[in-house]
């Protein structure tokens, strides 16, 4: 298996309404010539959905990431989402796919989920593409850092352990050279009140928007700017 670790996977483009539109997946830093690269073939996709019980949701992002991966001329086959309505199918439906994408947004329910279907097992037996988007990128870690990004998601907690495919804690969009969040958050300044204090006696690894972290056969490839948050400093690298 093939791992990408990513904030953003397509720009987040939205019309009048709100609503978001499709588009093709980003290439800045390469990052689609190496996924398509990576893929073994077009024959099955399956979405990890974040929410797991948020049927009509999931069906939706489906849908959704089908058009973009079309714009990309990436047509599979067959498109599946794996929620809990399928969670005793989860094993068959994961075995030969080819692209399994781990969807944003909370980290915690999907966490869960990840652990119940016991994920790094079967992707360990898997040769295809598994990518992690932005909360899906952080549950691909050993440890989560499970900071809060709106009032409501104070009081959970703020460390999780993750499945374990990168041993990094991963902040995604985080732009270091300007101190901040790339997705906005009303009532909370993320960086400063929630990251930095996290970066206590621990070192974290900001992820900006259009870099990303490649690991093939335990080989680790950073792509893009990265930043090392470490006491509340903050240093470069990458470019």
């Amino acid at each position: 298996m093939v791992y990408y670790l990513v904030s953003i996977l397509f720009n987040r483009i939205f019309d009048e309404d709100g609503n978001r539109l499709p588009c093709p997946m980003l290439t800045e830093n390469d990052l689609s010539k190496n996924i398509v690269d990576s893929l073994p073939a077009l024959n099955k996709f399956v979405l990890i959905a974040n929410d797991t019980a948020n049927y009509d949701e999931n069906d939706s992002k489906l849908t959704f990431y089908q058009k973009c991966l079309e714009m990309t001329n990436l047509g599979f086959k067959e498109y599946y989402v794996l929620d809990d309505r399928n969670i005793s199918s989860a094993r068959e439906i994961l075995d030969g796919a080819d692209f399994i994408l781990l969807t944003g947004g909370k980290c915690i329910v999907q966490n869960e989920f990840c652990h119940k279907i016991h994920l790094l097992d079967i992707l360990e037996s898997g040769n295809g593409v598994c990518v992690g988007v932005s909360a899906g990128a952080m549950n691909m870690c050993e440890t989560v850092a499970n900071f809060p990004e709106e009032l409501s998601d104070l009081g959970q907690p703020l460390w999780l352990q993750g499945i374990g495919v990168c041993r990094d804690i991963i902040i995604p969009h985080f732009d270091g050279k300007n101190r901040i969040y790339q997705i906005p958050c009303e009532d909370i300044d993320v960086v400063k009140d929630h990251v930095l204090p996290l970066s206590h006696h621990r070192t974290l690894l900001g992820l900006p928007n259009y870099s990303y972290i490649k690991i093939e056969n335990g080989v680790v490839s950073m792509h893009g700017v990265y930043y090392q948050i470490h006491n509340g400093d903050i240093d470069q690298y990458g470019e």
